[in-house]
């Protein structure tokens, strides 16, 4: 079988220093911003419904977690487009609470979304100069 080799710009980030937890991401991919705001709504529906479920007991509060826990993991796989969950959580509840009293799903988020953000600036400066090269050679031909 023949090879096809291409720049794609996937990055992959260890997580917490842990060089055995890693995670692979298009960090410029355009699309990650849109499957972002889709599971931020679906993300916060669940919290809507799981916020009015009466719960009597801890089997049922388990029960709860367990199954917010896999619709998340959901959500955020689907946003990177790959299992980033079992090496940014491993087998803990994403809903676990850190010490600030945020989630541990939220931290993740919020300390790759900024990434994100910059990768995409970076790309889209160097696709700039990229177009502004072949736009100032038309330009010469035009003349």
């Amino acid at each position: 079988m023949e090879k096809l080799n291409f720049k794609n710009n996937i990055k992959k980030y260890c997580i917490n220093g842990d060089e055995n937890c890693i995670i692979s991401v298009n960090t410029t991919d355009y699309a990650i911003l849109d499957r972002i705001k889709k599971s931020i709504n679906i993300i916060e529906s669940l919290s809507e419904e799981y916020k009015d479920k009466k719960i009597n007991n801890d089997d049922e509060a388990n029960e709860v977690f367990v199954s917010a826990d896999l619709k998340i993991r959901e959500q955020i796989n689907y946003i990177f487009n790959s299992d980033v969950c079992t090496s940014a959580f491993g087998n803990t509840n994403c809903l676990s609470l850190c010490d600030d009293g945020s989630t541990l799903f939220e931290n993740f988020i919020n300390a790759v979304v900024p990434i994100i953000k910059k990768d995409i600036t970076e790309a889209q400066k160097k696709q700039e100069k990229h177009i502004e090269r072949y736009t100032s050679q038309a330009k010469k031909f035009s003349r």
